[in-house]
């Protein structure tokens, strides 16, 4: 009898950790974001902005989960759309915002610089709301001229502990 229960506790262990799902969490579609924004810090500075969907991002995989992802950093995922930043001169800077809606639900986020090979991050500050009707937002203070983007990944350590 004691072969028999030990034999039906081994296959249960086993049926249950192959019935276990493993997948990654991804955030849902971005695409409602509102756009990132760029202010320049020097009053005579001639700064351009041009909105980049995911899409038209560079550095970016779409790997069979179809959602586009930034390559190198398969841990993470856009946080809507991207911009890149012109006009500026190798002294000027400019100072630039992604919404960030999330950032209360466990989400991290960093503002990424494409350089032309990799997404470098950037010194990133969370700036929270400010009034009933403000998001979070996501900025860094020093940009110049390339194309960034906001890259987002789920602290599911942090979510876990909120939950005990």
């Amino acid at each position: 009898m004691k072969k028999i229960s030990r034999f039906a506790i081994a296959a249960a262990l086993v049926a249950s950790v192959a019935l276990m799902s493993v997948s990654s969490v991804f955030a849902d579609s971005t695409t409602d974001w509102p756009d990132p924004t760029a202010v320049a810090n020097e009053p005579s500075a001639s700064l351009t902005t041009e909105v980049v969907s995911i899409s038209a991002l560079p550095g970016t995989i779409n790997p069979d989960s179809g959602m586009i992802l930034p390559v190198g950093l398969d841990y993470a995922q856009f946080g809507g759309n991207g911009i890149t930043l012109s006009g500026l001169t190798s002294t000027e800077s400019a100072k630039l915002c992604f919404a960030f809606p999330v950032a209360q639900y466990y989400w991290n986020g960093t503002i990424y610089e494409w350089d032309g090979s990799a997404w470098t991050a950037m010194p990133t500050t969370l700036v929270a709301p400010t009034g009933e009707d403000s998001m979070y937002y996501a900025c860094t203070y020093k940009a110049g001229n390339g194309t960034y983007s906001l890259l987002t990944e789920y602290d599911a350590a942090a979510a876990a502990a909120a939950e005990e």
